[in-house]
C-alpha cells in the first residue's frame, strides 16, 4: 500500500518513534535537505527534540543524472541525531551525510528515520547508522514517487 502524502507519512513515522524508540533529550533531530522537513517537524515536534536543518545541494549533469550530494555540517551538531528524509533511493545523502559526521566524530550515534527504505540498501546504510527506521521497506529500490499517492 502507497503512502498516502509527506505529511500522514511523518505523522506515522513519528508515531513509530515515539512509540517503539527510547530518545531522550541529548537527541537532536536533522532535517536533510528541502524534501525532509515535513518528517523532520513532524518527528522533532513528536519527541520534543531539537531540530536541525542541514542542506543538501544536488545539481544534474548534462544528461539529467544527479550530481553526488554537496552537503554542510552546521557547527552546533551533537553526538547523538536522528536523521530524518523521505526516503532512499540510492542511500547517497544518507551515506554522505553519516560520513561527514563520522569525519568529525567517530563515536557519534546516527538513526536514519525515512518514510521508505528499501530492504535493498539496510546493509549498506548498517555501515553508518546504528538504527534504521521507516514506515515502508520495499524489497528492492525504485524512485521514490512509486512509493506515494502524492508525491509532496
Amino acid at each position: 500500500m502507497k503512502i498516502n502524502n509527506f505529511n500522514e507519512g511523518a505523522k506515522q513515522l513519528a508515531i513509530e518513534l515515539k512509540v517503539k524508540h527510547d530518545f531522550d533529550k541529548s537527541w537532536q533531530v536533522i532535517q536533510l535537505g528541502k524534501l525532509a522537513q515535513a518528517v523532520a517537524v513532524e518527528v522533532s515536534l513528536a519527541l520534543n527534540l531539537e531540530l536541525i536543518n542541514v542542506d543538501v545541494m544536488r545539481g544534474q549533469d548534462e544528461n539529467g543524472f544527479l550530481l553526488e550530494p554537496k552537503i554542510s555540517l552546521p557547527d552546533s551538531l551533537g553526538l547523538r541525531l536522528i536523521v530524518c528524509d523521505i526516503g532512499v533511493e540510492t542511500g547517497k545523502t544518507a551515506i554522505e551525510f553519516a560520513s561527514l559526521v563520522r569525519d568529525k566524530a567517530p563515536q557519534a550515534n546516527l538513526a536514519l528515520a525515512a518514510l521508505v527504505i528499501p530492504l535493498e540498501q539496510v546493509p549498506l546504510l548498517k555501515t553508518q547508522y546504528q538504527t534504521l527506521i521507516s514506515i515502508k521497506s520495499p524489497i528492492a529500490r525504485r524512485g521514490l514517487h512509486w512509493e506515494f499517492e502524492h508525491f509532496g
